[in-house]
């Protein structure tokens, strides 16, 4: 299925997940780098999920730009 402009709306929401979801990520970074000890797992945990989140907005903008 190609992308036509019925579909552009949806490419947009889907791009903006993904800048959402980097925005997180890098969020989640700057406080695992800078935490103190005794909150590293925890932020740590945090960061792992941020990058799941990032990896799955990005699969799914993939998926629509290939129009699965």
């Amino acid at each position: 299925m190609a992308l036509d402009l019925l579909t552009w709306p949806e490419v947009d929401a889907a791009r903006a997940v993904v800048a959402d979801r980097h925005g997180r990520q890098a969020e989640a970074e700057r406080r695992y780098r800078l935490s103190p000890h005794g909150e590293r797992q925890a932020r740590l945990r945090a960061l792992q999920e941020a990058v799941q989140g990032s990896l799955q907005a990005e699969l799914a903008l993939a998926a629509l730009m290939r129009g699965v």
